[in-house]
């Protein structure tokens, strides 16, 4: 069992941790660079997928900025009740918790920029592609669907790649990090390292689950809408089958996302994934 003062001190130095890893949000910046680029005229196809790519890429960034706030408030109000607490034993209970949820905030905030190196990275291939376009290039021009579907399926596969990635890791975190395990124990010297673990895989590994949901989503909105297209004007066709060639770049960014922070958990409780 840990003394009072000890646990007041680990306290001020997961506040400072907190401070020193407030993201900076370069989200405005981007998608003011982004929606200028969409609104040029005579892009040619691949500029306009990249670009719509990367806004689809920046709404899935702001609902993780979104999720950190609302995991950095219950924070600052966990650390305050944890430090105001008399019984030293819930007081350690309390601290565990703290710990879990900062080792969570760690790692969506590396999964939030996963995907902002991906929005960034997908800005400069439409800069290059832009440049490189030839000034008679044909705007109209749009691959058949013969071309798109496979593109579609490659990401497609990506997203299920990154599914079974995490289902492995799962498997693993839970062998070695049983969440049964020392359940009823208490909280002791022995096993404090085990259930900071075995605690803060299985929130990491709930969130992955869940933005991995995400990238699922648009992947088979993606996927499955391309058939539903042939009927449209062929300016309508175009704009409907660009968005979603956008939507399975956004699925396989946001799957690599999901997949990296668990294998980064995973890494920091010493488990090579």
């Amino acid at each position: 069992m840990q003394n009072k003062s000890k646990i007041s001190e680990m306290l001020m130095e997961i506040m400072r941790f907190h401070a020193a890893h407030q993201s900076q949000n370069d989200g405005a910046a981007l998608r003011l660079s982004l929606k200028t680029l969409q609104a040029r005229k005579g892009k040619d196809h691949r500029t306009t997928v990249v670009v719509n790519a990367a806004l689809k890429c920046l709404d899935e960034h702001t609902w993780l900025q979104i999720e950190l706030q609302e995991l950095r408030s219950k924070l600052f109000f966990s650390a305050h009740e944890t430090e105001n607490c008399k019984d030293l034993v819930e007081r350690e209970q309390l601290m565990l918790d703290v710990l879990v949820n900062t080792k969570l905030l760690s790692c969506i905030d590396q999964a939030a920029n996963r995907v902002s190196e991906g929005i960034k990275e997908y800005l400069l291939q439409a800069i290059t592609y832009t440049m490189v376009q030839s000034t008679d290039a044909d705007e109209n021009g749009l691959p058949d669907d013969s071309i798109i579907a496979p593109q579609l399926k490659s990401l497609s596969e990506v997203v299920s790649a990154a599914q079974e990635k995490l289902a492995a890791n799962i498997y693993t975190g839970q062998q070695i990090f049983p969440a049964s395990a020392n359940q009823d124990a208490g909280i002791t010297s022995d096993n404090y390292e085990f259930l900071v673990c075995s605690k803060s895989l299985a929130a990491v590994f709930a969130f992955a689950e869940k933005l991995l949901n995400r990238a699922t989503s648009l992947g088979e909105v993606a996927v499955n809408s391309l058939p539903m297209f042939g009927n449209l004007s062929a300016d309508n066709a175009k704009t409907q089958k660009q968005w979603l060639l956008a939507y399975g770049l956004t699925a396989a960014t946001v799957a690599d996302a999901a997949n990296s922070m668990t294998k980064d958990a995973l890494l920091s409780c010493g488990v090579n994934a």
